[in-house]
């Protein structure tokens, strides 16, 4: 699965609103949650 963020964006600006701000909010959970988001934050 090599899908780059530049294709992931222009699919998901093609989704529904609520699938986005769904999408939205499982990403930052995502990024809330992996080890580099301590790292920078500390």
């Amino acid at each position: 699965m090599s899908m780059n963020t530049e294709q992931l964006v222009k699919e998901i600006l093609q989704l529904p609103i609520q699938q986005r701000a769904f999408l939205a909010r499982v990403y930052e959970l995502a990024v809330a949650n992996s080890p580099t988001h301590y790292i920078t934050t500390s």
